[in-house]
Protein backbone atom coordinates (compact mmCIF):
# COMPACT_ATOMS: atom_id res chain seq x y z
CA UNK A 1 0.00 0.00 0.00
CA UNK A 2 2.76 2.27 0.78
CA UNK A 3 4.09 2.06 -2.98
CA UNK A 4 0.80 2.69 -4.64
CA UNK A 5 0.23 5.65 -2.21
CA UNK A 6 3.36 7.29 -4.03
CA UNK A 7 2.73 6.32 -6.77
CA UNK A 8 -0.87 7.62 -7.06
CA UNK A 9 0.50 10.86 -5.71
CA UNK A 10 3.08 11.39 -7.90
CA UNK A 11 1.25 10.21 -11.13
CA UNK A 12 4.01 11.61 -13.34
CA UNK A 13 1.33 10.58 -16.28
CA UNK A 14 -0.67 13.30 -15.03
CA UNK A 15 1.82 15.49 -14.31
CA UNK A 16 3.45 15.53 -17.34
CA UNK A 17 0.45 15.89 -19.35
CA UNK A 18 -0.95 18.94 -16.99
CA UNK A 19 2.68 20.95 -17.42
CA UNK A 20 3.68 19.61 -21.16
CA UNK A 21 3.37 23.37 -22.21
CA UNK A 22 5.97 24.93 -19.89
CA UNK A 23 7.99 21.71 -21.19
CA UNK A 24 7.96 22.68 -24.79
CA UNK A 25 7.89 26.36 -23.88
CA UNK A 26 11.29 26.00 -22.17
CA UNK A 27 13.59 24.08 -24.42
CA UNK A 28 11.63 21.77 -26.96
CA UNK A 29 12.41 18.24 -27.24
CA UNK A 30 16.00 17.85 -26.79
CA UNK A 31 15.85 19.97 -23.61
CA UNK A 32 13.08 18.12 -22.33
CA UNK A 33 14.20 14.61 -22.89
CA UNK A 34 17.51 15.11 -21.15
CA UNK A 35 15.64 16.88 -18.31
CA UNK A 36 14.08 13.92 -17.79
CA UNK A 37 16.60 11.55 -18.28
CA UNK A 38 18.87 13.85 -15.76
CA UNK A 39 16.32 14.80 -13.36
CA UNK A 40 15.12 10.87 -13.08
CA UNK A 41 18.23 9.83 -12.30
CA UNK A 42 19.39 12.24 -9.55
CA UNK A 43 15.83 11.60 -8.00
CA UNK A 44 16.32 8.28 -7.60
CA UNK A 45 19.58 9.26 -5.33
CA UNK A 46 18.03 11.74 -3.81
CA UNK A 47 15.17 8.49 -2.84
CA UNK A 48 17.69 6.43 -1.88
CA UNK A 49 19.45 8.81 0.77
CA UNK A 50 15.60 9.46 1.98
CA UNK A 51 14.47 5.95 2.37
CA UNK A 52 17.80 5.06 4.35
CA UNK A 53 16.76 7.97 6.76
CA UNK A 54 12.82 6.49 6.69
CA UNK A 55 13.66 2.86 7.61
CA UNK A 56 14.90 4.42 10.84
CA UNK A 57 12.29 7.26 11.57
CA UNK A 58 9.31 6.02 9.88
CA UNK A 59 6.83 8.82 11.05
CA UNK A 60 4.40 10.67 9.54
CA UNK A 61 6.21 13.43 9.38
CA UNK A 62 8.98 12.38 7.29
CA UNK A 63 11.29 15.05 6.34
CA UNK A 64 10.05 17.37 8.84
CA UNK A 65 10.44 15.26 11.75
CA UNK A 66 14.01 13.70 10.32
CA UNK A 67 15.09 17.02 10.27
CA UNK A 68 14.43 17.51 14.14
CA UNK A 69 15.87 13.91 14.61
CA UNK A 70 19.24 14.58 12.63
CA UNK A 71 20.05 17.85 14.69
CA UNK A 72 21.42 18.89 17.83
CA UNK A 73 18.28 19.67 20.81
CA UNK A 74 19.30 23.29 20.27
CA UNK A 75 18.72 23.77 16.86
CA UNK A 76 16.36 21.14 16.24
CA UNK A 77 12.81 23.19 16.84
CA UNK A 78 14.35 25.24 14.03
CA UNK A 79 15.34 22.67 11.30
CA UNK A 80 11.90 20.83 11.89
CA UNK A 81 9.70 23.92 11.60
CA UNK A 82 11.62 25.67 8.55
CA UNK A 83 11.54 22.12 6.91
CA UNK A 84 8.10 21.81 7.44
CA UNK A 85 6.62 24.69 6.01
CA UNK A 86 8.59 24.06 2.68
CA UNK A 87 6.93 20.29 2.48
CA UNK A 88 3.46 21.33 3.37
CA UNK A 89 3.10 23.94 1.54
CA UNK A 90 4.62 22.05 -1.72
CA UNK A 91 2.20 19.29 -0.83
CA UNK A 92 -0.07 21.87 -0.88
CA UNK A 93 0.68 23.18 -4.24
CA UNK A 94 0.65 19.91 -5.82
CA UNK A 95 -3.07 19.66 -4.20
CA UNK A 96 -4.53 22.76 -6.42
CA UNK A 97 -2.20 22.02 -9.41
CA UNK A 98 -3.79 18.58 -9.68
CA UNK A 99 -7.29 20.42 -9.15
CA UNK A 100 -6.21 22.93 -11.29
CA UNK A 101 -5.64 21.04 -13.91
CA UNK A 102 -8.50 18.90 -13.54
CA UNK A 103 -10.28 21.70 -14.59
CA UNK A 104 -8.55 22.29 -17.45
CA UNK A 105 -8.54 19.06 -19.09
CA UNK A 106 -12.61 18.48 -17.97
CA UNK A 107 -13.11 22.33 -19.78
CA UNK A 108 -11.02 20.84 -22.90
CA UNK A 109 -13.60 17.35 -23.16
CA UNK A 110 -16.36 19.57 -22.76
CA UNK A 111 -15.22 21.61 -26.09
CA UNK A 112 -14.01 18.50 -27.62
CA UNK A 113 -17.83 17.54 -27.61
CA UNK A 114 -19.13 21.28 -28.69
CA UNK A 115 -19.60 22.51 -25.63
CA UNK A 116 -18.57 26.20 -24.98
CA UNK A 117 -15.21 26.96 -23.21
CA UNK A 118 -16.17 27.17 -19.04
CA UNK A 119 -14.15 30.90 -18.06
CA UNK A 120 -11.76 31.16 -15.56
CA UNK A 121 -14.87 31.54 -13.04
CA UNK A 122 -16.61 28.35 -13.82
CA UNK A 123 -13.03 25.92 -13.89
CA UNK A 124 -11.78 27.51 -10.80
CA UNK A 125 -15.36 26.23 -9.23
CA UNK A 126 -15.09 22.70 -10.97
CA UNK A 127 -11.44 22.74 -9.20
CA UNK A 128 -12.74 23.48 -5.44
CA UNK A 129 -15.50 21.33 -5.83
CA UNK A 130 -13.09 18.57 -6.93
CA UNK A 131 -11.34 19.26 -3.71
CA UNK A 132 -14.60 18.68 -1.69
CA UNK A 133 -14.98 15.83 -3.20
CA UNK A 134 -11.25 14.63 -2.38
CA UNK A 135 -11.76 15.97 0.66
CA UNK A 136 -14.99 13.81 1.05
CA UNK A 137 -13.16 10.33 0.49
CA UNK A 138 -10.28 11.21 2.93
CA UNK A 139 -12.66 10.78 5.90
CA UNK A 140 -12.90 6.94 4.42
CA UNK A 141 -10.56 4.54 6.61
CA UNK A 142 -6.95 4.04 5.30
CA UNK A 143 -7.56 0.61 4.32
CA UNK A 144 -10.22 1.73 2.32
CA UNK A 145 -8.62 4.10 0.27
CA UNK A 146 -5.41 1.71 0.11
CA UNK A 147 -8.07 0.08 -2.36
CA UNK A 148 -8.62 2.89 -4.73
CA UNK A 149 -5.04 3.42 -4.77
CA UNK A 150 -3.84 -0.07 -5.56
CA UNK A 151 -6.47 0.42 -8.97
CA UNK A 152 -5.64 3.64 -9.31
CA UNK A 153 -1.81 2.34 -9.57
CA UNK A 154 -2.65 0.05 -11.91
CA UNK A 155 -4.83 2.66 -14.08
CA UNK A 156 -1.62 4.70 -14.42
CA UNK A 157 0.38 2.38 -15.99
CA UNK A 158 -2.14 1.05 -18.26
CA UNK A 159 -3.06 4.38 -18.79
CA UNK A 160 0.67 5.62 -19.29
CA UNK A 161 1.77 2.70 -22.07
CA UNK A 162 -1.68 2.15 -23.54
CA UNK A 163 -1.78 6.15 -24.83
CA UNK A 164 1.93 6.05 -25.80
CA UNK A 165 1.54 2.97 -28.18
CA UNK A 166 -1.60 4.53 -29.83
CA UNK A 167 0.23 7.77 -30.47
CA UNK A 168 2.72 6.53 -31.90
CA UNK A 169 0.95 4.11 -33.92
CA UNK A 170 -1.09 5.63 -35.25
CA UNK A 171 0.50 9.47 -36.05
CA UNK A 172 0.27 10.83 -39.19
CA UNK A 173 3.64 11.97 -39.06
CA UNK A 174 6.74 11.67 -36.76
CA UNK A 175 9.80 13.18 -35.61
CA UNK A 176 13.04 11.54 -36.28
CA UNK A 177 15.32 10.94 -32.69
CA UNK A 178 17.59 13.13 -34.46
CA UNK A 179 14.93 16.09 -33.74
CA UNK A 180 13.48 14.53 -30.40
CA UNK A 181 16.81 14.06 -28.45
CA UNK A 182 18.65 17.41 -29.72
CA UNK A 183 16.10 19.69 -31.23
CA UNK A 184 15.15 23.00 -29.33
CA UNK A 185 12.72 25.46 -28.88
CA UNK A 186 12.78 28.41 -26.86
CA UNK A 187 9.19 30.34 -26.29
CA UNK A 188 10.14 32.70 -23.27
CA UNK A 189 12.31 35.03 -24.32
CA UNK A 190 14.54 34.54 -22.00
CA UNK A 191 18.90 33.54 -22.53
CA UNK A 192 18.74 29.76 -23.54
CA UNK A 193 21.25 28.81 -20.90
CA UNK A 194 18.72 29.97 -18.54
CA UNK A 195 16.11 27.95 -20.23
CA UNK A 196 17.81 25.36 -20.03
CA UNK A 197 18.03 25.63 -15.96
CA UNK A 198 14.17 26.23 -15.52
CA UNK A 199 13.62 23.64 -17.90
CA UNK A 200 14.11 20.98 -15.49
CA UNK A 201 11.58 22.53 -12.75
CA UNK A 202 8.84 20.62 -15.74
CA UNK A 203 10.85 17.17 -14.69
CA UNK A 204 11.00 18.22 -10.85
CA UNK A 205 7.62 19.10 -10.54
CA UNK A 206 6.26 15.66 -11.72
CA UNK A 207 8.16 13.83 -9.32
CA UNK A 208 7.18 16.16 -6.20
CA UNK A 209 5.77 14.28 -3.39
CA UNK A 210 7.37 11.01 -3.58
CA UNK A 211 7.81 11.12 0.17
CA UNK A 212 4.59 10.03 0.19
CA UNK A 213 5.44 6.49 1.71
CA UNK A 214 6.68 8.06 4.53
CA UNK A 215 3.76 10.21 5.50
CA UNK A 216 1.69 7.40 5.96
CA UNK A 217 3.79 5.27 7.84
CA UNK A 218 2.15 5.21 10.79
CA UNK A 219 -0.48 3.65 8.73
CA UNK A 220 1.60 0.90 7.15
CA UNK A 221 2.34 -2.19 8.27
CA UNK A 222 6.04 -3.14 8.77
CA UNK A 223 6.72 0.50 8.03
CA UNK A 224 10.64 0.36 8.69
CA UNK A 225 10.89 -2.13 5.06
CA UNK A 226 7.71 -1.04 3.45
CA UNK A 227 7.61 2.67 3.05
CA UNK A 228 11.28 2.85 2.25
CA UNK A 229 10.28 -0.07 -0.64
CA UNK A 230 7.84 2.64 -1.67
CA UNK A 231 9.65 5.88 -2.23
CA UNK A 232 12.54 4.05 -4.06
CA UNK A 233 10.30 2.04 -6.09
CA UNK A 234 7.66 5.12 -6.91
CA UNK A 235 10.92 6.50 -8.07
CA UNK A 236 11.98 4.36 -9.94
CA UNK A 237 9.05 2.88 -11.84
CA UNK A 238 7.92 6.84 -12.42
CA UNK A 239 10.91 7.50 -14.06
CA UNK A 240 9.82 4.61 -16.47
CA UNK A 241 6.47 4.97 -17.11
CA UNK A 242 7.38 8.92 -17.36
CA UNK A 243 10.27 8.35 -20.44
CA UNK A 244 7.91 5.95 -22.25
CA UNK A 245 5.12 8.47 -22.27
CA UNK A 246 7.02 11.79 -22.74
CA UNK A 247 8.30 10.04 -25.80
CA UNK A 248 5.56 9.34 -27.27
CA UNK A 249 4.69 12.60 -26.88
CA UNK A 250 7.59 13.68 -28.41
CA UNK A 251 7.42 11.75 -31.27
CA UNK A 252 4.24 12.76 -32.52
CA UNK A 253 5.37 16.28 -32.61
CA UNK A 254 7.02 16.40 -36.07
CA UNK A 255 7.92 20.15 -35.77
CA UNK A 256 7.74 21.82 -31.90
CA UNK A 257 8.21 25.58 -33.33
CA UNK A 258 4.85 25.26 -35.92
CA UNK A 259 3.13 22.57 -33.69
CA UNK A 260 3.36 25.83 -30.78
CA UNK A 261 2.72 28.77 -32.97
CA UNK A 262 -0.77 26.62 -34.12
CA UNK A 263 -1.75 25.93 -30.55
CA UNK A 264 -0.14 28.51 -28.34
CA UNK A 265 -0.60 31.74 -27.72
CA UNK A 266 -3.32 33.32 -29.01
CA UNK A 267 -4.49 30.50 -30.98
CA UNK A 268 -4.80 28.49 -27.69
CA UNK A 269 -8.04 27.01 -27.40
CA UNK A 270 -7.38 23.51 -25.81
CA UNK A 271 -4.33 22.24 -23.83
CA UNK A 272 -1.35 20.65 -26.03
CA UNK A 273 -2.29 17.61 -24.46
CA UNK A 274 -5.51 17.13 -26.05
CA UNK A 275 -4.17 18.88 -28.68
CA UNK A 276 -1.56 16.35 -29.37
CA UNK A 277 -4.77 13.64 -28.40
CA UNK A 278 -6.73 15.26 -30.92
CA UNK A 279 -3.89 15.83 -33.96
CA UNK A 280 -3.56 11.73 -34.25
CA UNK A 281 -6.79 10.54 -33.20
CA UNK A 282 -10.16 11.05 -35.12
CA UNK A 283 -12.82 12.82 -32.33
CA UNK A 284 -13.94 9.55 -30.26
CA UNK A 285 -10.79 8.44 -29.85
CA UNK A 286 -9.11 11.71 -28.66
CA UNK A 287 -12.53 12.30 -26.04
CA UNK A 288 -11.85 9.04 -25.00
CA UNK A 289 -8.09 9.67 -24.20
CA UNK A 290 -9.11 13.14 -22.86
CA UNK A 291 -11.44 11.16 -20.12
CA UNK A 292 -8.72 8.34 -19.28
CA UNK A 293 -6.63 11.60 -18.50
CA UNK A 294 -9.37 12.99 -16.41
CA UNK A 295 -9.70 9.63 -14.14
CA UNK A 296 -6.08 9.77 -13.37
CA UNK A 297 -6.04 13.57 -12.26
CA UNK A 298 -8.84 12.58 -10.05
CA UNK A 299 -7.01 10.08 -8.29
CA UNK A 300 -3.57 11.67 -8.12
CA UNK A 301 -5.55 14.71 -6.33
CA UNK A 302 -7.24 12.24 -4.20
CA UNK A 303 -3.84 10.86 -2.86
CA UNK A 304 -2.20 14.09 -2.68
CA UNK A 305 -4.85 15.53 -0.58
CA UNK A 306 -4.01 12.21 1.70
CA UNK A 307 -0.91 13.47 1.85
CA UNK A 308 -0.49 17.00 2.52
CA UNK A 309 -3.15 16.04 5.40
CA UNK A 310 -0.30 13.72 7.21
CA UNK A 311 2.26 15.91 7.25
CA UNK A 312 -0.17 18.40 8.35
CA UNK A 313 -1.08 16.39 11.13
CA UNK A 314 2.01 15.75 12.06
CA UNK A 315 2.98 19.45 12.66
CA UNK A 316 -0.17 20.14 14.31
CA UNK A 317 0.88 17.16 16.53
CA UNK A 318 4.10 18.97 17.64
CA UNK A 319 1.79 22.98 17.65
CA UNK A 320 3.47 23.92 14.51
CA UNK A 321 0.33 25.75 13.33
CA UNK A 322 -1.68 28.70 15.28
CA UNK A 323 -4.86 26.12 16.74
CA UNK A 324 -3.04 23.29 16.22
CA UNK A 325 -5.19 21.49 19.43
CA UNK A 326 -8.17 21.25 16.93
CA UNK A 327 -6.34 20.50 13.85
CA UNK A 328 -4.56 17.39 15.20
CA UNK A 329 -8.36 15.94 16.07
CA UNK A 330 -8.59 12.34 15.04
CA UNK A 331 -12.05 11.25 13.80
CA UNK A 332 -12.31 7.92 16.49
CA UNK A 333 -14.70 6.07 13.67
CA UNK A 334 -12.51 5.99 10.40
CA UNK A 335 -9.27 7.14 12.43
CA UNK A 336 -8.54 10.12 9.98
CA UNK A 337 -7.05 13.21 10.84
CA UNK A 338 -10.15 14.81 9.28
CA UNK A 339 -9.65 18.12 10.93
CA UNK A 340 -6.56 18.52 9.15
CA UNK A 341 -8.13 17.69 6.02
CA UNK A 342 -10.54 19.99 6.22
CA UNK A 343 -7.80 22.52 6.89
CA UNK A 344 -5.53 21.41 3.62
CA UNK A 345 -9.13 21.56 1.67
CA UNK A 346 -9.39 25.53 2.79
CA UNK A 347 -6.05 26.05 1.93
CA UNK A 348 -6.07 24.32 -1.51
CA UNK A 349 -8.84 26.36 -2.46
CA UNK A 350 -7.28 29.83 -1.08
CA UNK A 351 -4.64 28.73 -3.58
CA UNK A 352 -6.88 28.08 -6.24
CA UNK A 353 -9.37 31.04 -5.94
CA UNK A 354 -5.79 33.18 -6.78
CA UNK A 355 -6.61 32.48 -10.39
CA UNK A 356 -9.11 34.72 -10.29
CA UNK A 357 -6.56 37.46 -9.39
CA UNK A 358 -4.11 36.74 -11.71
CA UNK A 359 -3.36 32.78 -13.61
CA UNK A 360 0.49 34.29 -13.79
CA UNK A 361 0.63 34.77 -10.41
CA UNK A 362 -0.53 31.13 -9.32
CA UNK A 363 1.54 29.54 -12.03
CA UNK A 364 4.69 30.93 -10.34
CA UNK A 365 3.23 30.15 -6.61
CA UNK A 366 3.36 26.50 -7.94
CA UNK A 367 6.82 26.85 -9.43
CA UNK A 368 8.12 28.59 -6.48
CA UNK A 369 6.65 25.68 -4.18
CA UNK A 370 7.89 23.01 -6.04
CA UNK A 371 11.69 24.13 -5.51
CA UNK A 372 10.33 24.65 -1.72
CA UNK A 373 9.50 20.81 -2.15
CA UNK A 374 13.42 20.36 -3.48
CA UNK A 375 14.48 22.38 0.01
CA UNK A 376 12.76 20.07 2.41
CA UNK A 377 14.12 16.96 0.71
CA UNK A 378 17.69 18.58 0.61
CA UNK A 379 17.70 19.49 4.46
CA UNK A 380 17.76 16.02 6.00
CA UNK A 381 20.60 14.37 3.86
CA UNK A 382 22.96 17.56 4.33
CA UNK A 383 21.69 16.93 8.26
CA UNK A 384 22.46 13.17 8.06
CA UNK A 385 25.90 13.91 5.97
CA UNK A 386 26.83 16.82 8.59
CA UNK A 387 25.76 17.51 12.01
CA UNK A 388 24.72 13.41 12.40
CA UNK A 389 28.42 12.43 11.80
CA UNK A 390 29.88 15.33 12.90
CA UNK A 391 31.98 15.84 9.44
CA UNK A 392 31.42 19.56 8.84
CA UNK A 393 35.11 19.52 8.08
CA UNK A 394 35.20 16.66 4.99
CA UNK A 395 31.88 18.40 4.00
CA UNK A 396 34.02 22.02 3.42
CA UNK A 397 36.92 19.87 2.01
CA UNK A 398 35.09 18.55 -0.41
CA UNK A 399 32.64 21.77 -1.12
CA UNK A 400 36.58 23.07 -1.97
CA UNK A 401 37.62 20.45 -3.98
CA UNK A 402 34.45 20.33 -6.36
CA UNK A 403 34.71 24.00 -6.42
CA UNK A 404 38.07 23.91 -8.18
CA UNK A 405 37.57 20.51 -10.23
CA UNK A 406 34.95 22.42 -11.72
CA UNK A 407 36.76 25.68 -12.39
CA UNK A 408 39.49 23.47 -13.70
CA UNK A 409 37.12 21.49 -16.50
CA UNK A 410 35.08 25.03 -17.67
CA UNK A 411 37.49 27.43 -18.05
CA UNK A 412 41.29 26.91 -16.09
CA UNK A 413 42.74 23.91 -17.92
CA UNK A 414 42.39 25.93 -20.89
CA UNK A 415 45.00 28.99 -19.87
CA UNK A 416 47.00 27.87 -17.03
CA UNK A 417 49.91 25.34 -18.07
CA UNK A 418 51.61 25.34 -13.97
CA UNK A 419 54.06 27.59 -12.91
CA UNK A 420 57.06 29.06 -15.05
CA UNK A 421 59.84 26.86 -15.63
CA UNK A 422 63.12 27.80 -17.91
CA UNK A 423 62.94 24.43 -19.75
CA UNK A 424 59.66 24.48 -21.04
CA UNK A 425 58.85 28.21 -21.28
CA UNK A 426 59.61 29.58 -24.80
CA UNK A 427 59.90 33.02 -23.76
CA UNK A 428 63.71 33.10 -22.25
CA UNK A 429 65.21 34.66 -19.75
CA UNK A 430 66.70 37.77 -19.57
CA UNK A 431 70.63 37.46 -19.70
CA UNK A 432 71.51 39.49 -16.49
CA UNK A 433 69.09 36.85 -14.47
CA UNK A 434 70.65 33.93 -15.58
CA UNK A 435 73.16 32.63 -13.29
CA UNK A 436 76.09 30.25 -13.82
CA UNK A 437 76.05 27.51 -11.23
CA UNK A 438 79.77 26.45 -11.57
CA UNK A 439 81.22 30.12 -11.20
CA UNK A 440 78.72 30.97 -8.38
CA UNK A 441 80.52 31.55 -4.38
CA UNK A 442 78.74 31.83 -1.17
CA UNK A 443 80.55 33.82 1.40
CA UNK A 444 80.78 32.15 5.01
CA UNK A 445 77.75 32.85 7.25
CA UNK A 446 79.38 34.77 9.19
CA UNK A 447 81.25 37.00 6.74
CA UNK A 448 80.30 40.52 6.73
CA UNK A 449 79.31 40.06 3.52
CA UNK A 450 76.93 36.89 4.51
CA UNK A 451 74.14 36.54 2.40
CA UNK A 452 75.33 37.65 -0.40
CA UNK A 453 76.07 35.86 -3.81
CA UNK A 454 78.99 36.35 -6.03
CA UNK A 455 79.72 35.43 -9.01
Amino acid sequence: MSFTFCFTAVNVFAAISIGFSYTLDTGGSGVAIWSWILGSFFTILISLSLAEICSVYPTAGSVYHWSGKLVSSKYAPLASFICGWFNFFGNAAADAAFSSGFATVVNDALILNGKSSLGIGGQVGVGIGVTFIWAVQNALRIDQQGWINNAAAVLQIISAISIAIVLVVMAPQRATAKDVFTSVYNGTGFPFAYVCCIGILSTIFSFSGYQAGAHMAEETRSARRAAPKGIVATCVCSAIVGVIYLLAFLFVIPNVSTFMEAHNGANKTISLTVAIYQSVLPHQGALALTILLILNLYFAGMSSITVTSRIGFAMARDDVFPFSYYLRWIFERTQTPLANVVFVFIIDSLLQLLQLVSTTAFLALIATTTLGFQISYFMPIFFRCTTARNTFPSIIISGIALIALIYWIVAARHRFIGPKRADMDPVSLPPEHVIDEDTMTITAPNSPDSMVTRL
